[in-house]
This record gives structure tokens, sequence and C-alpha cells, in this order.
């Protein structure tokens, strides 16, 4: 007996959840995979690669505690903010650091660091330390200068 090989166009309903694994009379059952590990699924239902990282520079003060946040201004324009416990931030680019090098001062020791979060509006960061106690609950709001 030969095998029968089925060929599967389109993954435009991405991953399946294993509770519909016996679903294959259902439509979206053949247009998904069981996991689609490292790959995005496009709008017209094709595959590609995951984009990766790449090392651009170190950390400016490999002593101090250290927290990347991306920053996106456009999709032109994207940046890291490299935040230490030394009470800089620094600006890093696609190719390194921006300037020689540009820092700007915060008041967040290496715990708060650490429970930092943010959220971003076009290009607007506006960033909340996680601390909140008795006498403290800072925060700050920034714009990107373009």
């Amino acid at each position: 007996m030969s095998a029968v090989y089925t060929i599967q166009a389109t993954f435009g309903k991405g991953e399946i959840t294993p509770l519909a694994y016996g679903r294959v009379d259902a439509e979206f059952f053949k247009q998904s995979c069981e996991k689609c590990r490292n790959f995005a699924v496009m709008l017209h239902g094709g595959l590609r690669r995951r984009s990766g990282t790449r090392f651009v520079a170190p950390v400016a003060d490999e002593a101090q505690v250290s927290r990347l946040f991306p920053f996106s201004f456009s999709n032109e324009q994207s940046y890291v903010l490299d935040i230490n416990a030394g009470g800089d931030i620094q600006f890093l680019a696609q190719r390194g650091y921006l300037g020689a090098p540009y820092t700007v001062s915060h008041p967040w020791d290496a715990f708060e660091i650490d429970l930092l979060t943010y959220t971003q509006f076009n290009d607007w960061r506006i960033s909340w330390s996680a601390i909140i106690t008795l006498n403290c609950c800072r925060g700050s709001r920034t714009q990107a200068g373009h």
C-alpha cells in the first residue's frame, strides 16, 4: 500500500488547540497546524521565520543591574533604553549607543528597576514604578524628541 501525502497550502488559522485535534471535518483544521514555533503566520496564510536578535553593544556599566526596554518611534526607527541601577538611562539604536553617550538620569534603585513596567502610546512612553509604599508612588512620562 502506498502512502498518501497531502499538501497544506495555508496556515491562516495558526495553531490549533489540542481540544480540536479530532475535528478533521472542520474547515479550520485544514488551515491550521499543531505547533508553530519560531514562525509567524502571514496575513495571506503562509509562514515566515521569526526574526531574531543580535548583539549591538554591552550595557553601559556591567557592575550595575540593568534592564533593557524597547521603544519604537515608528516602523523605521526603534530604540532600546538601557536603564541601570547607577541612575542612568542610555539609548541604543541599531548600531550602538546614541551620542557619546547620551544619558538621562532616573530615580530608581536596583530593586525598583526589576519591578518597572511600561506602556507606550505612539511616541510617548509612560513608565511607572511598581513600588507602592506608604511614602512612595513614583512615575514618569516622557516623549521622544524628534
